[in-house]
């Protein structure tokens, strides 16, 4: 089982109040029998600064191909700046 993580550089609620420039609400990304991203949860802040690790397969690619729109995700949905 792979695992990828999204890693604040700082902890965001302290720094970046107010309203989320980006939602992810339980994304997942299917490639035929294998899920890619499966439920995927997360909040990006304006200004805020995140790491992307995982190691080989574990969905990197097709988590930034999601977020910017070069894939559509399977499941879930995005919320930009309070809009569907």
């Amino acid at each position: 089982m792979s695992v990828l993580l999204v890693i604040p550089a700082r902890y965001p609620s302290a720094r970046f109040p107010g309203k989320p420039l980006v939602e992810l609400r339980g994304v997942g990304r299917r490639y035929g029998a294998l899920d890619a991203l499966a439920g995927l949860d997360l909040t990006i802040h304006a200004g805020e600064t995140l790491g992307l690790i995982g190691p080989n397969g574990s969905g990197k690619s097709t988590f930034t191909n999601c977020l910017a729109g070069a894939f559509p995700s399977h499941d879930g949905g995005f919320i930009f700046k309070g809009t569907k």
